[in-house]
């Protein structure tokens, strides 16, 4: 059976959405009908974004906004309700990676990273449940990682804030549920985004690395953001109506999978 999504007439605010899995979710949202906003602080890349879902016949429109700022998010939403009305689909998705040990990485960069993954990701969430709240309607969705349940030692900042994340949601999952509005998280693994690759780069063989990172999965490969955008699109939907305050896994089975040196039986 083949479920179509269809979000025609609704307003879908996606952050972080010049690239990656958020530009491939502002693509999908549009292609099934949803007026998208584009929020991102790359201008260049974000505007080329939504011109390149208008000349394929949707709807979208850019919008600067560097979500680590409440005015700025404010001022954003603002727009957004002023031309649309309303929101009907929230994602907060905007991030940045980080990879150095809790040995060498300064107050400030420890700020930068949670400003933009925790504070920032926080800021549109309450600006937009504020919004849906009179409505008695909407769905905010977050982008968090499987890094807040098992991590590095050289992510400490990046697995703090997605851990975060999951407290974040679960706790306005609750407060929004009586209003009718749903509160849940996506936690892609490995996905072939241009943070991954530039990831991938500080190895020095790009290519091998994303080989490696893809046959550790049980599913042999790394993930795509068109199938993370998907999840968004199902859980945004009618047919995820009874889901709320769940974090939603796009890994491949690496969360599932024991660590082969930890394992306890030995295989056939």
């Amino acid at each position: 059976m083949t479920i179509t999504h269809d979000f025609t007439g609704q307003t879908v605010v996606i952050t972080g959405a010049a690239s990656g899995i958020g530009a491939a979710s502002a693509t999908a949202f549009a292609a099934a009908g949803a007026s998208v906003w584009v929020l991102d602080v790359d201008a260049g890349r974000g505007e080329a974004v939504a011109a390149d879902i208008v000349s394929g016949g949707g709807r979208a429109r850019f919008l600067r906004c560097d979500v680590t700022g409440d005015a700025d998010v404010e001022h954003a939403l603002g727009v957004v309700l002023a031309e649309d009305g309303g929101i009907d689909v929230a994602y907060c998705n905007a991030g940045i990676g980080w990879i150095k040990p809790v040995s060498t990485t300064e107050p400030d960069e420890w700020r930068r990273v949670l400003d933009i993954d925790l504070t920032g990701a926080f800021l549109v969430a309450r600006r937009a449940f504020l919004a849906m709240r009179p409505r008695r309607s909407g769905v905010i969705l977050f982008t968090g990682s499987p890094h807040g349940y098992r991590t590095m030692a050289e992510t400490s900042a990046y697995a703090a804030a997605k851990a975060g994340i999951g407290g974040l949601m679960r706790a306005l999952a609750l407060e929004a549920a009586p209003h009718g509005i749903r509160v849940n998280s996506l936690l892609p693994g490995a996905i072939d985004t241009p943070a991954l690759r530039a990831e991938a780069e500080l190895s020095g063989d790009a290519e091998d690395a994303v080989r490696r990172w893809g046959a550790v999965r049980p599913l042999g490969r790394i993930g795509r953001a068109e199938e993370v955008a998907d999840l968004a699109l199902f859980l945004a939907s009618p047919a995820a109506s009874f889901i709320t305050g769940a974090e939603l896994l796009v890994d491949g089975g690496a969360m599932a999978a024991q660590p082969a040196g930890l394992a306890t039986v030995a295989p056939k």
